[in-house]
């Protein structure tokens, strides 16, 4: 029996703009918008601690409550993993940010009207981060679209920019506070509006995320099959019904009935009624399950079953505990232990991005050199260094010693963001690195949330600042083993490559 092979017009109009990523051109203005996203983030993460004072003493709070805040922005955060993938099913990654700084922009400037410290916690916290989380998500996710070749190099830059934003974001956070308080004293001119209109920009930065449509979007079985038909259709000149615009290519090529996206189905040879029957309740079960393990490849939930997902999760976690969260705490700690002035003790997060921007450009220049294993073991001999670094914080009195420990901080930890986002499509390939980016951030953020609530407790308890940088001493070295033990993963997956290649030869020069 004759059948066909059918394309859809739209699938047929997404195969006809097939590209490579581009490496250049507009793929780097996508990299500006990237950079503002990711600076939110990471002020958000590491600047958010100059409100810590404010509001105790505005709302007679405690470290465990006012820490609450970061706590609160990365499980929105967090939160944006889920709402992100099935989000983009609808509307794409331009309308998703455009419409996260929208939000964001108006969360910010509604906080300045709170009257209860779990007000500002909702809107600066949860969904100022839920929206920032999409926006870095998805932005992220279209830059790792449009390179290949210089995926490293671009997200170093991306992060690297960042860094400096970051390096302005706190003494200028500080300075907004003195001059018009955390709420301004007219109620339209405090720091947290300022914040808000500068949240408004994220709306410019989903305007430059051009779609793409790229060749790895498909399988090979898809492409060859398109290929098939554009031949056939050349060769029997069938063309598209002009009175359906949804009317598929029929293409009479074989004896078997291909469909782009489904299975291939065969008629039941003749035998006798039992054996039908039979051969029916097996070809039922068989479609079933290939029904329900074709919704979970959709939606990339076969990622929960890969455990190289929970390596990479928990080593970014831990990883973050060190970088990310601790050093929160060196203000905190300037002003209490060292009695570094406000605008001193918030230069130090400066000076961790002074060292984190020398370690980016090591990173965007030669870091693409370097083998895959090279670069894992590098990695994770970073992290026993940024443990070290943690542990040797407290012991510094100085304002000059601070800043020295607090710049080798930023040497030791930076850049490895843009390091991990290129592992992670190593490890699980591009049509799944949105899942992973989305899944993986409830997991990361989630767990961020809380260690951030109980650094505050750890600090209220024991009345000591530096008992929160031996923790993340501690985190640093876990890092390091999961480290390690993500790199023989990879490992693992390159001989995997190379062997099924091999194999692909061999059968070919049959």
């Amino acid at each position: 029996m004759a059948s066909s092979l059918r394309i859809s017009k739209r699938r047929a109009s997404q195969l006809m703009q097939l590209q490579d990523p581009p490496d250049g051109g507009w793929a780097w203005v996508v990299v500006i918008g990237a950079t503002f996203a990711m600076t939110q983030l990471q002020s958000l993460m590491r600047c958010y601690s100059v409100f810590y004072l404010p509001l105790i003493d505005e709302f007679s709070a405690g470290y465990s409550q006012v820490s609450a805040l970061t706590a609160m922005g990365q499980l929105g955060v967090g939160v944006a993993g889920l709402v992100l993938p099935p989000l983009v099913t609808k509307i794409d990654y331009r309308q998703c940010v455009m419409g996260a700084g929208f939000i964001a922009a108006a969360c910010a400037f509604l906080s300045s009207f709170a009257t209860q410290l779990w007000q500002i916690l909702l809107l600066t916290g949860v969904i100022c981060g839920l929206c920032i989380g999409v926006s870095l998500s998805g932005s992220m996710v279209v830059v790792t679209r449009y390179f290949y070749k210089m995926r490293n190099r671009a997200t170093q830059v991306c992060c690297g920019v960042a860094s400096i934003g970051v390096l302005l974001s706190s003494p200028l956070y500080q300075i907004l506070i003195d001059t018009y308080t955390w709420r301004g004293a007219a109620r339209f001119s405090g720091c947290v509006q300022i914040i808000g209109g500068i949240f408004l920009q994220l709306v410019l930065v989903g305007t430059v995320l051009r779609p793409i449509v790229l060749r790895e979007d498909f399988t090979k079985e898809i492409l060859t099959k398109y290929k098939l038909s554009l031949a056939n259709q050349t060769k029997l000149g069938k063309t598209l019904d002009s009175n359906n615009n949804n009317a598929p290519y029929e293409i009479v090529h074989n004896n078997e009935t291909n469909f782009i996206g489904d299975d291939t189905t065969s008629t039941a040879s003749t035998c006798d009624l039992g054996e039908q029957m039979s051969s029916g309740l097996q070809q039922r079960d068989k479609t079933y399950f290939a029904q329900i393990k074709k919704q979970i490849e959709k939606v990339h939930l076969d990622i929960f079953f890969n455990p190289a997902f929970y390596v990479y999760v928990l080593c970014w976690t831990s990883y973050s505990i060190a970088y990310h969260l601790v050093p929160t705490y060196l203000i905190p700690l300037g002003k209490q232990v060292a009695e570094l002035s406000e605008i001193e003790a918030s230069t130090l997060v400066s000076a961790i991005m002074c060292g984190e921007l020398i370690t980016r450009l090591f990173y965007g220049i030669l870091f693409d050199k370097f083998s895959q294993q090279r670069r894992v073991l590098y990695c994770a001999f970073m992290k026993i260094l940024l443990g070290g670094a943690l542990c040797l914080i407290p012991f510094l009195k100085s304002y000059v010693g601070m800043l020295v420990g607090s710049g080798l901080l930023g040497v030791v930890g930076g850049g490895m963001d843009g390091i991990y986002t290129v592992f992670a499509v190593e490890l699980f390939g591009i049509q799944k690195t949105p899942a992973l980016f989305g899944f993986g951030n409830v997991f990361i953020y989630g767990i961020l949330a809380g260690i951030t609530v109980a650094l505050g407790n750890c600090v209220d308890a024991t009345g000591n600042l530096s008992s929160v940088f031996y923790i993340g001493g501690a985190s640093g070295l876990l890092s390091f083993g999961l480290a390690l033990w993500m790199g023989r993963i990879m490992a693992h997956q390159r001989q995997k490559a190379k062997d099924a290649e091999m194999e692909e030869k061999n059968l070919a020069n049959l």
